[in-house]
């Protein structure tokens, strides 16, 4: 499964599917995709992508009916990525 906490976890979107979007509407999108909740939304994302992992959908029928959200998805975290990454507390 896909998690926040750690690396890389930014969806790979090609050029066909990318779109230009304001944080402000990204975080707006996120945070309707949680009920108002902003990390939620990121969450069920991560959610909605388990689908094509399990086979019920293709990528391309998740990057079709979820363009706005994976752009919205990838601007959020990529603003928050230093709230995601997991700390060595050892050498903290």
């Amino acid at each position: 499964m896909r998690s926040l906490a750690g690396n890389n976890v930014m969806f790979k979107i090609s050029d066909y599917y990318k779109m230009d979007m304001s944080w402000d509407d990204a975080v707006a999108l996120m945070t309707g995709c949680g009920c108002g909740d902003l990390l939620k939304g990121l969450e069920n994302m991560n959610t909605v992508w388990e689908d094509v992992v399990d086979d019920y959908m293709t990528e391309d029928d998740f990057y079709d009916q979820y363009i706005y959200e994976v752009n919205a998805f990838n601007i959020v975290y990529e603003g928050m990525a230093k709230l995601f990454e997991v700390k060595d507390v050892k050498n903290a």
